[in-house]
């Protein structure tokens, strides 16, 4: 599985199915100049690529930080939608093989002067290049 494959796998967990999280249009593989309403960003983590004690000789670790963005506005509104939308994208992630590692917390997102809070998801996959 190439890097880019291992992105696709995350995207495509989030945005089909019988239920996706957010429509495909609404799901990045790379930062988008502008964002209209709900989304989920998919870039590379930090490492991107690393090695444990765990991870089978010649396999690595990749890792992405999958973000979902909330557009900004009523505290009370947009606590609930990100939070629901943070559950699901986790559910859809687990469910479809993807390690997940930590949740940061929410953070205020400015995407070409239109405001948003997101928080970045740490997932995992393990890969033999």
């Amino acid at each position: 599985m190439t890097l880019n494959e291992t992105r696709q796998t995350i995207l495509t967990a989030l945005t089909s199915g019988e239920d996706p999280v957010v429509d495909e249009t609404a799901g990045y593989g790379f930062m988008p100049g502008r964002l209209s309403g709900t989304a989920i960003i998919v870039l590379p983590g930090q490492p991107y690529l690393s090695r444990s004690d765990s991870t089978p000789f010649g396999s690595f670790d990749v890792n992405h930080t999958v973000s979902p963005a909330v557009r900004a506005g009523d505290n009370e509104t947009i606590t609930k939608q990100l939070d629901e939308l943070i559950e699901n994208t986790v559910v859809a992630l687990v469910n479809a093989g993807v390690s997940v590692a930590e949740t940061s917390t929410p953070y205020p997102l400015d995407m070409n002067s239109a405001q948003f809070i997101a928080v970045d998801i740490t997932v995992i996959q393990t890969v033999k290049l």
